[in-house]
This record gives C-alpha cells, sequence and structure tokens, in this order.
C-alpha cells in the first residue's frame, strides 16, 4: 500500500508541476512530496534511463541535492546507477534542489526550467545529462 501511496503522489506532483510550469518557468515540485519521492525516484533507473544516449561516454558524478540535503555518486555508463555514498575521485559533479534532480530524473528538467542554482561540472554536458534521463 506504502509503495502505491508513493507512486500516486509521484504522479500527481510530478503532472501538477507540469501544469504550474507552463505558466511560470520558475515553478517547482512541490516541497513536502519532495521528501517522499526522493528514494522511489531512483529505484527504477534501468527502466527511466537511457544509457545509450550517453554516446559511449562514461563518468561518475557526485549530486549533492538541496532542500533536502543529499549526497551520492551518479555512474553515467551502461546501466546507469547510484551509490548512496559518493566516488572518492568522482569524474565531476551536480549540485541542484532536490526538487530539480526529481525533475532531471523525470526528463522535465530542460534549459528553460533549470533553476539557476544548478551547477553541473566534468566531462558531461547538460545536453548529454538531459539525453541519459529522456522521462517517462
Amino acid at each position: 500500500m506504502a509503495t502505491v501511496a508513493r507512486l500516486r503522489l509521484s504522479e500527481l506532483t510530478y503532472h501538477s508541476w507540469d501544469v504550474r510550469s507552463a505558466a511560470d518557468p520558475t515553478a517547482t515540485l512541490d516541497a513536502e512530496a519532495v521528501r517522499h519521492m526522493l528514494d522511489i525516484a531512483t529505484s527504477n533507473l534501468g527502466w527511466i534511463t537511457r544509457p545509450a544516449n550517453l554516446n559511449g561516454q562514461e563518468a561518475t558524478l557526485t549530486v549533492a541535492t538541496t532542500n533536502p540535503a543529499t549526497q551520492f555518486a551518479l555512474r553515467l555508463a551502461d546501466p546507469v546507477s547510484i551509490d548512496r555514498t559518493p566516488a572518492e575521485q568522482p569524474d565531476g559533479s551536480l549540485t541542484l534542489p532536490a526538487e530539480a534532480w526529481l525533475r532531471l530524473v523525470a526528463g522535465r528538467l530542460d534549459a528553460d526550467h533549470t533553476p539557476d542554482s544548478a551547477d553541473l561540472t566534468g566531462p558531461i554536458t547538460w545536453r548529454t545529462l538531459r539525453a541519459a534521463f529522456p522521462g517517462y
């Protein structure tokens, strides 16, 4: 029952953002929902990512989110995966609000809806990163 409730919360949160963001490019996901969605959003990376869109590039990024603060390693390879502990020697970093991370994972972080506070360093470009997470 808890899993079904989290999936419905996720669906409602994303679709609510879809509607609001059409009129407001600064719209964000509901902060309270984000706290409940963080774990479930990355549980299906094999289904939601497209490693072929990396065009052979591989990198490990340290991802740091705010509101809430989390830190983990994102391994961009085939398959794309997450390690709950940051990499000792990452190739780059991605820093952004947790709600923007969730929108990236769901294919909803295009250039027009990326917060100014989002920062990506290393060999992977925003275009390549977005292509690896095309949405579902």
